[in-house]
């Protein structure tokens, strides 16, 4: 087994164990979601609700009060100190109480007490989980919810210096305190201002909804309801921002008289594939929610059938199917689009088509009383205009992955596959590994267990909102990924032509035919394209596969210890094929094996993203099969960072030719990178060479240039600063060439499949 590399680097690295535990679910292939209903924002004698009252207070109210979910949000001014700050504590002018909780010893550790009131609460119809509310009375306050850590704007310079101290935590891994692991709200916009500064800071409201790439994808809401008031303004203003925030309907509740749950407050309607914690993260992240002042209210909306939270890829000028439903016949509905705009309406119900424009970034639907009253607000879908012809999406997603069918998995006392002698081979169902895709924001993943295709009859396949790409990995000379493969194939005798016999049977069955990390083991530094001999795969030129899986295992995994793959190489491999006229797509996979290590190779590390035209396992391998791909280094929970490789094909300024594409030679191209975090340098290959090295690439900037007067390809790499000439410096004393530390650009963070010139 190739993973003998890695079993080499544990005896000198702590491993961090994630384990991920299964929960139930929805059967797999049932599309329909859970509208379940519940509150996010509560407060107890945690922060400066009523003395003596426990965020296990405010969970039995709710749960007394029949809602699905609720989450806490105390503030964490003193969740690391033993005392209520509350004006009802002993008398006038004494306005904290000690304590905090009638159980000293949880008084005394009120972040960690949280999560355990939490867990005693939760059971099959209700679902209880942890948060805080980060609080900065000039910038505003902002629900953190599912991180391991919190952060406190009186103590993190927050409160009254720079929004800064939010956001570096926020982007900061959890391992190292930040909260990368977790998911945020925008709460009550306008409400919160400090004396000194007045109504005219322009701190106020988080800068004024300054943009922030880096956290845009875990920023999943922004409250419409709080209390009794509505921010429907504020929600335009936040979106037109570029923020991708859905409807949030907030309590906001401290006391015994507000009545944690109760049906006087605004509600957020989930759905979700099941009520537990793990499913409700991954339909927040995904934006899968709406807010309602009434709990009763249900909403359904969807454009080109895509339900709310879909971010879609539309022509201008294309008409678009918009409906919306709510159970209320006395309830009027519009359609809202950028700057606030009502595009169309209707009593209780919208079906009508809408042409695309380019200034429509997003949709969401509004309902409102006979009083004019707005009583719902749904989650947007977002559109993203792009020329006619390249209607679609983007969708994220890991191609390689495999569970306790693999034979180097051990999965408990009864798991013959390997022993507790190896204790780093813990590994997971297929149920953990949808949940941790989805946790890790993905859309899709392919479990591929070794020579065993069965994963995708498995009662977890395809769930928790995550679709499934059925497959298995071949074991010929190098391995192979048989994607769509719902049965073994036979290889003969898997030499050369019994092999194209069995990748001939694969694509009539609408498969995918891949060849795996290709440049596995192999040692000469550069590869070139006469050393097939060298590679893993050793098919070389004799069959050729649909995709080469260029990048396998995040680069970063390996320095400094010996590396036994080269990604660069495995990219040279690809581009020998590219330079005989192959159209070959590039993917990435994380490989992963064990849930111990998912902290470093885990689901998504890296992520392949696909343009697909419909969100299905067919769709999906029809993209890849067409070679619209691009890999990024991370999955979308921590930065939805996407290279994007486009051409303008007839020269009229609109670059309306993507990734996969065929154009005429020595036309414009561009590189861009979507979700990029502070800016990088962009390398442009074509025809086997460089064409342009080093372009700086910075947050919403383009690289433009001329592609070749001759036939062939280009293709883009983005990478990150890297320490080149201190990583030089040691290899040259150390390592020599033998790690990937020294053999690659380690911080490589994106790179394209080609676009081809005839």
């Amino acid at each position: 087994m190739r993973h003998t590399r890695v079993k080499s680097l544990l005896a000198s690295l702590a491993v961090a164990v994630a384990i991920v535990q299964p929960v139930a679910s929805r059967a797999a292939g049932d599309p329909e979601f859970l509208p379940l209903v519940g509150a996010l924002h509560e407060h107890s004698g945690y922060s400066d609700g009523d003395p003596g009252a426990t965020p296990g207070t405010y969970f039995a109210s709710g749960k007394n009060h029949g809602i699905d979910f609720m989450f806490s949000a105390d503030h964490s001014d003193n969740l690391d100190v033993p005392v209520t700050l509350s004006d009802k504590c002993l008398g006038p002018g004494i306005v904290t109480c000690p304590g905090g909780d009638p159980d000293p010893a949880r008084a005394l550790r009120k972040w960690d007490a949280t999560l355990q009131y939490a867990r005693e609460v939760t059971d099959e119809n209700f679902t209880a989980a942890r948060g805080f509310e980060w609080t900065s009375d000039r910038f505003g306050h902002i629900n953190v919810f599912f991180s391991r850590n919190f952060a406190n704007a009186k103590t993190d310079g927050g409160y009254a210096g720079t929004m800064e101290s939010f956001w570096n935590w926020f982007t900061t891994p959890a391992y190292l305190q930040g909260g990368l692991d977790g998911l945020a709200v925008f709460n009550h916009p306008n409400d919160k201002k400090l004396p000194q500064v007045g109504d005219q800071d322009p701190g106020r409201n988080w800068n004024e909804f300054a943009y922030v790439a880096a956290a845009d994808n875990r920023m999943v809401g922004i409250e419409l309801y709080n209390t009794n008031d509505e921010y429907g303004d504020w929600y335009v203003r936040a979106l037109d921002k570029g923020w991708h925030v859905g409807a949030i309907g907030a309590e906001d509740a401290h006391t015994f008289d507000d009545d944690w749950g109760a049906s006087k407050w605004a509600k957020t309607v989930i759905l979700s594939a099941g009520r537990s914690e793990a499913e409700l993260r991954s339909a927040m992240q995904a934006r899968r929610f709406y807010a309602v002042r009434d709990g009763d209210i249900r909403l359904t909306f969807s454009v080109d059938g895509a339900i709310m939270g879909s971010r879609l890829q539309r022509a201008p000028g294309q008409a678009l199917v918009v409906k919306a439903t709510t159970n209320r016949s006395d309830l009027t509905l519009d359609l809202i689009t950028s700057g606030g705009d009502v595009v169309v309406g209707g009593t209780s119900s919208i079906d009508a088509p809408v042409v695309a424009t380019p200034d429509d970034k997003y949709y969401f639907v509004r309902a409102r009383d006979a009083a004019g009253n707005a009583v719902a607000f749904s989650s947007p879908v977002w559109i993203e205009a792009t020329p006619a012809g390249t209607a679609g999406e983007w969708l994220a997603g890991d191609l390689h992955v495999h569970t306790c069918a693999s034979h180097d998995v051990w999965c408990g006392p009864d798991d013959d596959n390997t022993g507790m002698e190896e204790f780093y081979t813990f590994g997971g169902s297929v149920e953990e590994r949808f949940i941790e895709a989805s946790i890790r924001g993905l859309d899709y993943l392919a479990i591929t267990d070794h020579q065993r295709p069965e994963s995708s009859q498995d009662p977890g396949f395809g769930t928790h909102g995550v679709i499934g790409v059925p497959g298995y990995e071949n074991s010929i000379h190098g391995h192979a990924q048989m994607l769509g493969a719902t049965h073994t194939f036979d290889a003969g005798d898997e030499n050369a032509p019994a092999v194209q016999s069995m990748v001939d049977a694969l694509r009539a069955e609408g498969g995918v035919f891949q060849a795996n990390h290709p440049a596995d083991n192999i040692k000469a530094k550069p590869f070139a394209c006469e050393d097939t001999d060298l590679l893993h795969w050793k098919y070389g030129y004799d069959v050729q596969p649909d995709t080469i899986e260029v990048w396998n295992i995040a680069q970063w995994f390996q320095p400094p210890f010996p590396s036994a793959t080269s990604n660069e190489d495995a990219g040279r491999y690809w581009e020998c094929w590219l330079n005989r006229g192959a159209h070959i797509g590039a993917t990435g996979g994380s490989d992963s094996h064990w849930l111990t290590l998912s902290a470093f190779q885990g689901v998504g590390n890296p992520t392949t993203w696909v343009f697909t035209r419909e969100r299905s396992a067919r769709g999906i391998l029809a993209g890849v099969r067409e070679g619209r791909t691009s890999i990024s280094m991370v999955p979308p929970a921590y930065g939805r960072l996407r290279l994007i490789l486009e051409a303008d094909a007839d020269g009229d300024g609109v670059f309306e030719s993507m990734i996969g594409d065929t154009v005429p030679r020595g036309v414009k191209m561009r590189a861009r990178a979507e979700g990029l975090p502070p800016g990088g340098v962009v390398d442009i290959r074509a025809n086997g060479g460089p064409l342009l090295t080093g372009e700086p690439l910075i947050p919403g900037g383009a690289v433009t240039f001329t592609s070749p007067p001759d036939a062939g390809w280009v293709r883009a790499i983005l990478m990150l600063p890297d320490g080149t000439a201190e990583r030089g410096a040691t290899c040259d004393s150390t390592f020599g060439g033998s790690t990937t530390y020294c053999r690659n650009r380690v911080l490589v963070a994106a790179l394209t499949s080609a676009i081809y010139m005839s």
